[in-house]
């Protein structure tokens, strides 16, 4: 007897509503990504599980700058630029900018190397003592109106020996800013731990941690470019002047480019004084992650001392080079 059309509809309808599994999803089962940022829960594993999530593919990478947390320091009215290491300009000013982070907590010592007896203020042991701490007081400028101080800075230094010490600045919250040319403007939040040693057998090693952020710097690339609202992570530096005639420089960094994305860097620098005039590398190499790419520059592959060398993206050549004539 034949069955009506009608019997036959409802029969699949009850079919397809509670006879078939449903197809597992993110929040039926953890280790099925589906990547729909529309049906995901919690799960950790999961690579789109953040509201902000721009690349489904490795979200929960540290070193991958798409991490699932957004930037909390990136503010909400300013447009995200990734940085992007397929430009070459981009590769070396990235990298030199991250060399010359140092010079905030070397020469200009977060503005303090520009400061006048009557700002900023200080309480604490005389900053000639061989031992001792400070707190230095912003909320002034300087009488010539050139540097201004906000915040509060500690600054406590020890004598470890003949010719050597240890220095570590913390803070809260510090910023300094200048119209007198040494820099413009410096901003920090986290400690900074220094190991020196001078005379001869020259060395430096400082630590970092925390948000850093400086612009206007003699050299010419901390200019806001790469760095525009600062960089937060770890940031370490050592030189070695114990050879005569020859500098090492190494630098290694993980942290956030505020509003630009993940970067880890590790560089080495090698110069040595004849080989090539000015303060142009000879050896050392150039590595940078960020945006899920690798960018490296072989400071060796160039023997005319032309401050120009050639350099790799995910491992391949690329056309053209990249240049520039030191890093200080």
């Amino acid at each position: 007897m034949p069955v009506p059309v009608r019997s036959l509809l409802a029969l699949l309808l009850f079919v397809l509503l509670a006879g078939c599994p449903t197809a597992p999803d993110d929040d039926d089962f953890a280790g099925d990504d589906d990547d729909s940022a529309i049906d995901d829960d919690d799960s950790a594993p999961d690579d789109d599980d953040a509201v902000d999530d721009d690349d489904a593919v490795d979200d929960d990478d540290a070193v991958d700058d798409d991490d699932a947390t957004p930037d909390p320091d990136c503010p909400k009215a300013e447009e995200v630029v990734p940085i992007d290491l397929s430009d070459g300009d981009a590769v070396i000013g990235l990298g030199f900018g991250i060399m010359e982070l140092r010079l905030m907590g070397e020469l200009n010592q977060f503005g303090l190397a520009s400061a006048h007896p009557n700002c900023p203020l200080w309480e604490g042991d005389h900053p000639a003592s061989p031992s001792g701490s400070i707190t230095w007081l912003g909320g002034c400028s300087t009488k010539d109106g050139v540097t201004s101080f906000e915040g509060e800075l500690d600054q406590t230094w020890t004598e470890t020996g003949e010719n050597s010490s240890t220095q570590i600045y913390e803070t809260g919250g510090w910023t300094a800013t200048s119209t007198g040319g040494e820099f413009e403007v410096i901003e920090f939040e986290g400690t900074w731990a220094t190991d020196e040693t001078q005379g001869d057998d020259s060395q430096r090693a400082d630590e970092a941690e925390g948000l850093f952020r400086a612009t206007g710097m003699w050299g010419g690339y901390l200019d806001g470019t790469w760095f525009p609202f600062g960089f937060r992570g770890s940031f370490d530096w050592s030189g070695d002047w114990t050879v005569p005639g020859e500098e090492i420089h190494t630098f290694t960094m993980d942290g956030i480019s505020v509003c630009r994305g993940g970067v880890v860097a590790d560089i080495t620098v090698i110069q040595r004084a004849g080989q090539c005039p000015g303060p142009v590398p000879v050896e050392g190499i150039l590595h940078l992650e960020t945006g899920g790419h690798v960018a490296e520059v072989d400071f060796a592959s160039s023997a005319d001392c032309s401050g120009c060398w050639p350099w790799t993206l995910d491992g391949v050549e690329q056309p053209g080079v990249v240049c520039s004539f030191g890093f200080y």
